[in-house]
Order: structure tokens, then sequence, then C-alpha cells
């Protein structure tokens, strides 16, 4: 069994650590994943952008970051789980659905993750051994489902409710879509605005709440949201959104 908490371990004096610099060479060459839901399978490309060789060990979790790889149920298999990647080369993994059922009327979410473990490194009788985790969505989206993800974006539905001892911004999503909302949302008033904390994805037909802590009193009509959602190639496009009642 191959133990994440062993993997992430370091083996080194904080004096050395501070004159040393390491960081991760694979990268993703993806920010998300959308598997078709008329696909049997999507291929992901991995890049070492070091000159080292690389091992890296790759998984899909249903949003628990902390669970343990062996343990996990998810319809899909990822060939190979484990591969090692010379320097500066790219390696092609595939993700294969097993066909298990998930909901044809809206998407799936799942988080494909990537542990790179370097070379392990002999700094005089000290060694130091890093392991760095990647973790990206992938999104099951069934086929025929109506409307689009940037559609989907647009159409978010935002109020101003009360929330604890102030008030808090609430998103409606309607749509079957995820839509995963970038760095900042935020309330705006004339020339005033209130940024959201938390920001965060929301699910199909769902809604999501992010305290407004600098807010204290109800906004007028007219107020607006400012905001950014994702779109399937991880641009962060700049929306508008009105408030409503």
């Amino acid at each position: 069994m191959i133990m994440k908490s062993i993997l992430r371990s370091i083996a080194l004096c904080l004096p050395l650590l501070a004159a040393t610099s390491a960081h991760a060479g694979v990268i993703i060459n993806n920010t998300r994943i959308v598997f078709p839901g008329n696909s049997n399978e999507v291929t992901v490309k991995l890049t070492n952008t070091g000159k080292k060789p690389a091992l890296v060990k790759m998984w899909l979790d249903t949003g628990d970051a902390n669970a343990n790889p062996d343990e996990i149920k998810v319809p899909f298999i990822i060939t190979p789980p484990i591969a090692r990647i010379e320097g500066s080369h790219s390696q092609a993994v595939r993700v294969v659905y097993t066909g298990d059922p998930l909901p044809k009327d809206h998407e799936s979410v799942f988080w494909f993750n990537m542990l790179d473990v370097p070379t392990k490194q002999s700094i005089q009788h000290t060694s130091l051994q890093l392991a760095f985790d990647t973790r990206i969505k992938l999104f099951f989206r069934p086929a025929g489902l109506p409307g689009s993800i940037d559609q989907a974006m647009k159409d978010l539905r935002w109020s101003v409710v009360p929330h604890g001892q102030g008030y808090a911004l609430k998103v409606s999503n309607p749509s079957p879509y995820y839509v995963s909302l970038g760095h900042k949302a935020e309330l705006v008033e004339g020339s005033t605005s209130y940024e959201a904390k938390n920001v965060d994805m929301v699910a199909p037909n769902g809604t999501e709440t992010f305290d407004l802590p600098t807010l204290k009193a109800s906004p007028v009509p007219g107020a607006t949201v400012h905001y950014y959602a994702i779109n399937d190639f991880g641009g962060a496009v700049k929306l508008q959104g009105t408030v409503t009642p």
C-alpha cells in the first residue's frame, strides 16, 4: 500500500531546507478534465519539465483529498496508474470509464490526483525527499445535456441573505453543469464593493453561500455581483450578475 503521508515526508533540518530549492517537475497539461458521456476514455498529458526522471502515481477520488487511494471506489480506471517520466519528456495516461451508472441529467465531479515523487537527493549526510500532490477536477458530462457550460456560467442567480450577525452572498445554479467560480466575487453598490469570502464551486441545481464580512446593511436595489467563472479550457471569464430579492 502506498501511503501518501510517507511519500510526503521531509527528512531535512530547517537550515538546510531554507538553503535548498525544490519544486515539482511534472505538470498536468490541463487545469480540468471534461469527460464526454459518449466517450469511453480521455487522455491526460503529463510533462516532466525537469531534467531528471520522476515517478508519478495517479488516482481519482470523489472529493476527499485525504482518502486512501487504494480504498476509493470510482467508475474510472487510470492506465498506467504509476509512470516514470524521463526529464524533458511527456507521458500520456488514459482515463477509462468502466460503465458503472452515473446520473444522466447532470454532471458528476471527481478529482484527478497526481503525486510527483522527485529523485532522492543526498546532501552530505542528510537526504531530502519531497512529494508534490497536484489535484484537478474531472467533470463527467452526460451526452445531451441542455444548454452549455458557458451559458450556465452566465445564468447564476444572486441574492444577499442574512448570515450570522451580518450578510452573505447567495448563489443558485439552475443548470445541470458544475460552475467553478474563480478567485474573486464581489457585491458592488455604486463605487463601493464588498468582497465575498471562500468563493467555491456551485453544483448543478445547487446553492452556495459566501460570507460578506464588510457589508453592514442590506444592499439597495440595483446592486450587482462581479465574479469570475472558469470555462472548460481553464480560463477565468469575468461576468456580472444582478442581485435579486
